[in-house]
């Protein structure tokens, strides 16, 4: 990857964790105001009861937000410790014949058996962890989806219960 597109995913990469963040804050900060502010009343067609499906939407939507920011942690966790894992299995695929390639624990050469097994395993490893870390990725574009459906749910809701409180106040 050439330095500015390495830059622009970077900046890309950041602000969407930033904007991840922002939202998921405002998300909690607006259920605990309506907490706050909360008249329960008989559970009913009424505002209150309205108001109280907003705050349960919202309160998926805080969810979904936070569990989608850990899946973000957990797939940068995982890239990391991967990077080296791909880089050792790519010097062992392009090594030439004859060059030796030192054991991590005890600094001496390891033979071409060793070297094999070596990188069967490692290339085991690294496919596992690609599929694992796909597996993450398309969970925390479902917490986004949902994040997002249940946070329009909770504003549509909300709206709802002010626009109907003159028609159906009791």
């Amino acid at each position: 990857m050439s330095d500015s597109r390495e830059k622009l995913f970077l900046h890309w990469s950041n602000s969407i964790q930033k904007f991840d963040y922002y939202i998921t804050g405002v998300i909690g900060a607006s259920v605990i105001y309506l907490i706050k502010d909360h008249h329960s009343t008989r559970l009913g067609v009424n505002p209150s009861t309205i108001e109280l499906g907003a705050i349960v939407a919202l309160i998926v939507a805080l969810f979904a937000g936070i569990t989608r920011i850990e899946r973000i942690v957990t797939i940068l966790r995982v890239t990391h410790d991967l990077i080296p894992k791909e880089e050792l299995l790519k010097k062992l695929r392009s090594r030439s014949p004859g060059e030796q390639i030192l054991s991590e624990t005890t600094l001496s050469p390891l033979t071409e058996e060793e070297l094999a097994s070596k990188g069967t395993q490692l290339s085991g490893v690294v496919q596992r962890a690609r599929e694992g870390r796909e597996a993450i990725r398309r969970a925390s574009g479902i917490y986004y989806s949902v994040r997002n459906v249940a946070l329009g749910v909770g504003l549509l809701l909300l709206l709802a219960a002010k626009v109907s409180e003159p028609y159906l106040a009791q």
